[in-house]
């Protein structure tokens, strides 16, 4: 499709002559009324949509998280903290939660709109479950289950990522932290636990398996129980670096003749 120069959209050509990121370029191509199709051209530049490039997520490990949860004075932040990481749930979600939506009896969490307002249902750890009771024993709350400034209102998430900032600095920790860290440590853990990736998906929210397929990149347990080619090869087989070249080459050459000598005999 091509467009006129008259007949540009100029909010679009602003950003696209401003050369923005992928997801910036693909939004312009996407809202310009003359620009439905596939590719833009312009000044005789053809602007196609991006891929949008996805970071592989910062994950906290155990030890860190437990630090974190340690150092939390504030048993109202602590109690949200412990729901970012205990249930992996988004931080509007979590902060959205009513005491009404806590079941002791069945032990889950509900989430009444998740994303793309599709409620679902999430675990409700002991632990947190605790937590939650000292959470309300002190405070009261009677609508919301962490309530702001206002009573009536629930906590600001931008307080919770002031929080976060602070507490990183405090552990000296130079891992990046927010909330949705702890719902990307959620998930690495529980794929190391052994938890199939369908699970973890119905818990995360998520729509598409590869979304949630992600996290195998960052599973430590996977990648820590998988052996290197480099370990499964004869013993010997990697030369000191103060053998000459001589030295190297008959030694690569005695291998060589033995792998061929043990080929033969297997066939």
């Amino acid at each position: 499709m091509i467009v006129q120069p008259g007949h540009f959209d100029p909010v679009c050509c602003l950003l696209i002559l401003a050369d923005h990121s992928g997801p910036h370029l693909g939004l312009a191509v996407s809202v310009c009324p003359y620009a439905q199709a596939t590719m833009v051209r312009h000044r005789g530049h053809q602007v196609t949509k991006s891929k949008i490039r996805r970071k592989l997520p910062v994950v906290w490990s155990r030890e860190e998280v437990a630090a974190l949860l340690a150092i939390t004075r504030n048993l109202k932040h602590r109690a949200v903290l412990a729901t970012l990481y205990g249930a992996g749930l988004r931080i509007q979600k979590a902060l959205d939660l009513k005491v009404t939506d806590i079941d002791s009896k069945r032990m889950i969490i509900n989430i009444r709109k998740g994303k793309g307002g599709y409620p679902r249902q999430v675990m409700l750890s002991p632990k947190l479950l605790e937590l939650f009771r000292a959470h309300w024993n002190r405070s009261k709350p009677k609508n919301w289950l962490f309530p702001g400034m206002r009573p009536d209102r629930p906590m600001s998430p931008n307080a919770m990522n002031v929080c976060c900032h602070y507490l990183c600095n405090k552990l000296r920790i130079k891992k990046r932290l927010s909330a949705h860290v702890l719902r990307h440590s959620f998930a690495s853990h529980l794929l190391d636990s052994g938890t199939d990736l369908r699970t973890i998906q119905l818990l995360l929210g998520h729509r598409d398996l590869e979304t949630t397929a992600r996290y195998l990149h960052v599973s430590g347990q996977r990648l820590h129980s998988t052996v290197s080619p480099l370990d499964e090869l004869p013993s010997g087989c990697c030369p000191r670096c103060k053998w000459g070249t001589l030295q190297v080459v008959r030694f690569t050459a005695s291998v060589l003749a033995t792998a061929k000598f043990a080929e033969v005999n297997s066939s």
